[in-house]
């Protein structure tokens, strides 16, 4: 009875504390914020869950706007807008030209928005502190006065946000004649209309400013596309000579680049859906036409060449950084396996140091660090990333297999007149493959899903390019269950060929006919 009674008391409690937190907050209750007849203000979202862009100024802003909101950071706007849809968040915040040309294209049709303090925000491009970066910032400032000018910014920022027609003539890259040298441009091509990918090709207001640019001072213009928190430290580094992304001015980010005079004087706004917007998703009445989710994911725009693109450049960090990795592991072995205590010192820190790291982490080290100042682009640098991490896997993969075969095989092959290296690799090795090539064929597929990263220091893999779609069409659907059936089948048919590699090597699993092969009957 006594233990019936606390029972009933904690039930009691509990439901106390339900009604507390109900009264106390109702938004976490039964979400949803404000009147919800009428327009809402930045009072209506104190304490909300708020979007906003990685590496941007947006967190600055809106705590200035909103008491305590919680924030939460993500690398393309369109899983944003599905956040919203989808309940997993309560607003979200964008600049105004970006709003504006997402509200012209029809993407925020079932969206409020809440406008914030005029001029807060000041859009620049940045530039590296190098000899070559501070030429080209005093050449672009003079630029940027020009076009101010004669009118020719504002023609470009007509264009891109009410679609009005220029005549001013936007060379291609490949016009550009770079008797001056090139300019190494780093951007997040996935926040239309600054920067994002149309037919292959990088587009949008920056661009166009850039391109003419380039055109009148006689550069080449080379673009690296990555996620927008990783522009910002490329520039920092050296890396890259300007940074282009919708890129707000502000105190912290002047201390490590120069800025060019503001090209575009911008305010925030705060997003929310309208009252009927999370219901009509959940009932998958406002889900979209599937089939033109389809068409925008694919066909328009031939964006199936982007995935092809993606594809490749994921098979090449793969497969090439599993070849070199295994042979490393393979070399490092075999110049430790007699137990040298200097070369297994060496050996067991280094891999102790490269595991340890993450594997995103490591990568935005070489790359930005390690080869900041070198010419190395990041599909090399991830093939070398990878290519280390996978060699310390396979060394630790051949020495446990190696251990787990019996003493006396070494001795009965000495005793025959075998040698060291004739008894290793005859004897031991294809004996320890058997052990070891079931998690080399795991460790193989967990490094095809591990290359996924790879945006971050500049390569359009498959990943990347999932991105890229979902900021242009705003349908997440098919981009990602794409991406995850394409990496379901990459992962399978490794599977499947190491598969056949284990019944090969053991004698336990080989038809009769291949045991006996070579024997007189």
């Amino acid at each position: 009875m006594h233990e019936i009674r606390i029972n009933r008391c904690k039930i009691a409690v509990l439901i106390l504390a339900v009604i507390i937190v109900c009264i106390s907050n109702p938004v976490v209750a039964f979400g949803g914020y404000g009147d919800s007849t009428g327009s809402k203000t930045f009072k209506d979202f104190d304490g909300a869950r708020i979007g906003i862009i990685t590496g941007s100024a947006f967190d600055t802003a809106i705590v200035e706007a909103v008491k305590d909101p919680q924030l939460y950071y993500y690398n393309v706007v369109a899983d944003q807008v599905e956040a919203i849809k989808t309940n997993k968040l309560d607003a979200m915040v964008l600049d105004d030209l970006q709003y504006r040309f997402m509200t012209k294209n029809g993407e925020l049709d079932d969206f409020e928005m809440i406008e914030g303090a005029p001029g807060f925000l000041k859009i620049a491009f940045c530039f590296a502190r190098t000899t070559k970066g501070n030429k080209v910032l005093s050449e672009f400032n003079e630029f940027l006065k020009v076009i101010k000018a004669d009118g020719r910014l504002d023609q470009i920022l007509g264009y891109w946000l009410d679609g009005k027609e220029y005549n001013l003539d936007i060379p291609s890259l490949d016009e550009l004649t770079g008797e001056n040298g090139t300019i190494k441009v780093a951007t997040a091509a996935i926040y239309p209309p600054f920067n994002y990918i149309e037919n292959g090709e990088i587009i949008g207001y920056e661009p166009d400013i850039l391109h003419l640019f380039a055109k009148e001072y006689g550069y080449k213009l080379d673009y690296y596309d990555m996620t927008f928190d990783s522009i910002m430290v490329g520039v920092a580094t050296g890396k890259f000579d300007i940074g282009s992304s919708g890129t707000y001015v502000t105190e912290e980010r002047q201390k490590g680049m120069d800025f060019c005079d503001v090209v575009y004087d911008s305010k925030y706004v705060l997003l929310y859906a309208k009252d009927d917007t999370a219901k009509a998703a959940a009932d998958g009445v406002n889900a979209g036409d599937k089939n033109d989710g389809f068409y925008r994911t694919f066909i328009e725009d031939n964006r199936w060449m982007l995935f092809v693109k993606g594809i490749g450049r994921t098979l090449l960090i793969t497969f090439l950084s599993m070849l070199l990795g295994t042979i490393l592991g393979f070399v490092v072995y075999l110049l430790c396996r007699k137990g040298n205590k200097v070369a297994n010192g060496i050996t067991n820190a280094i891999i102790w140091l490269i595991q340890g790291i993450p594997m995103v982490v490591l990568l935005m080290v070489f790359f930005y660090i390690i080869f900041g100042k070198s010419q190395i682009g990041g599909i090399w640098v991830a093939v070398i990333g990878f290519t280390l991490t996978f060699g310390a896997a396979v060394f630790q993969m051949i020495a446990a297999g190696v251990k787990t075969v019996d003493l006396g095989q070494s001795e009965a092959a000495y005793t025959v007149g075998y040698s060291d290296i004739q008894t290793f690799f005859k004897i031991i090795l294809p004996q320890a493959a058997q052990h070891f090539i079931g998690t080399y064929r795991v460790e193989a597929v967990f490094h095809l899903k591990a290359t996924g990263i790879v945006g971050y220091i500049a390569v359009q893999d498959l990943t990347k390019v999932s991105d890229i779609v979902r900021s242009i069409t705003y349908e997440p659907f098919y981009p990602l269950i794409a991406t995850a059936v394409i990496y379901i089948v990459i992962g399978a048919a490794i599977s499947a060929v190491f598969k056949q590699v284990q019944v090969k090597i053991d004698p336990m699993r080989r038809s009769r006919e291949d045991y006996l092969k070579g024997v007189n009957r």
